[in-house]
């Protein structure tokens, strides 16, 4: 008996330590993608009578994938190059209320994202011609989603 109680004692003693080693290795993850995704403060500087361009030929996830974020290193798939949805959106509603901006510009070929992220696109892209600016859309061919976005254009 004396010698079931003492691997007890050793088991809880080992699930102890584990758990706080888990504690501070788990830490040590979040304050490093916390501490990432803070330093990112990318100030852009506005001339007046400019217009945003918007390049849409690329895949638009619902969360965009930005170099050093620490949940990318655990997806199976190569997401170089693509947009979120979320800062596209915001672009295009600070582009409404910045007296700077005049219009906008889409760059439209192909639109490799699904339906309800198009939606929104339009839906953001209506909002913002609300606000009596342009937008101009330019493709060299067309394909049905792009040509969703382009029929909000001027």
């Amino acid at each position: 008996m004396k010698q079931f109680f003492k691997f007890v004692l050793a088991t809880l003693v080992g699930l102890f330590l584990f758990w706080i080693i888990a504690f501070f290795v788990f830490g040590g993850f979040v304050a490093t993608a916390v501490s990432k995704s803070l330093k990112n403060d990318n100030k852009v500087e506005i001339s007046a009578n400019s217009i945003l361009r918007l390049n849409l030929n690329t895949p638009i996830n619902d969360r965009p994938f930005t170099e050093g974020d620490f949940f990318n290193e655990f997806l199976p798939v190569n997401t170089n190059g693509n947009l979120g949805l979320k800062p596209v959106i915001e672009a295009i509603e600070k582009a409404k209320t910045d007296d700077e901006i005049r219009g906008i510009y889409l760059e439209l070929d192909v639109q490799p994202t699904g339906f309800a992220n198009l939606g929104n696109l339009v839906e953001a892209l209506r909002d913002f011609k609300s606000s009596g600016k342009f937008i101009v859309a330019n493709s060299r061919f067309i394909t049905e989603k792009a040509y969703a976005l382009a029929s909000v254009a001027d």
